[in-house]
């Protein structure tokens, strides 16, 4: 339907459409059944939601506020994107929060093997899987610590789960942490560094980068083994 309305689907994400109307651009988000648009011109934004509305049955929730676990606030030009809702959240869960604040998510040159049996007493695939969500939305911090700690997700013991544990207490004193997006005209620039050989268990090496832009802050980032 989109396609109809002579929105081109973007080429590096599969879930974002574009359109070029009058000079102006239209970018449309899809997440299963609900839509992010945006455009520099309210006029091409109240023309797409008269179109959306011919084709499907929709509500206009108005600005952008909270999405996907994310909160989003747009001041003085600038958009803030934090998730203190969902870590407030996760510290409830996992009954941390009472927990001390630490400054670091993981113990400077922490090394861990892997156990052949794994301790089911410990959720811990499933706190790896909730700060992986916040490592790549809006958490470039905890990155490199959530990418190692990943790799014992069956292989995992007491020593393990409180290294996990340990990022629950990090985010405790962080979560007020946002990434800001304002128009700076500078350009876009990378970062990119890597280790020799710093696992334990296969002497493989990890490799991360980043690329910032919009006031400096982080728009892409990864760390991940070799």
């Amino acid at each position: 339907k989109l396609k109809e309305l002579d929105f081109k689907q973007s080429s590096a994400d599969p879930c974002m459409y574009i359109r070029t109307s009058r000079g102006e651009k239209v970018l449309i988000s899809v997440y299963v059944d609900d839509l992010l648009i945006a455009s520099k011109s309210q006029t091409q934004l109240d023309q797409l939601k008269k179109e959306l509305n011919s084709k499907f049955e929709m509500r206009d929730l108005g600005p952008l506020h909270y999405c996907l676990g994310i909160e989003f606030k747009i001041k003085n030009g600038t958009i803030s994107a934090n998730q203190r809702k969902y870590i407030n959240e996760m510290l409830q869960k996992y009954k941390m929060e009472g927990s001390n604040p630490v400054k670091t998510p993981m113990t400077p040159g922490l090394k861990l093997e892997k156990i052949e049996n794994p301790d089911p007493v410990y959720p811990y695939q499933n706190l790896i899987g909730a700060l992986m969500y916040l490592a790549v939305a809006t958490r470039p911090d905890i990155s490199h610590t959530v990418s190692f700690l990943s790799q014992f997700n069956n292989c995992f013991g007491k020593e393990h789960w409180l290294a996990a544990k340990r990022v629950l207490r990090y985010l405790k004193g962080t979560k007020d942490m946002s990434l800001q997006f304002r128009k700076t005209g500078k350009p876009l620039t990378g970062y990119a560094d890597a280790n020799w050989g710093s696992c334990s268990n296969d002497g493989r090496s990890y490799t991360g980068f980043c690329f910032t832009a919009l006031g400096g802050a982080c728009v892409s980032w990864e760390s991940r083994k070799q």
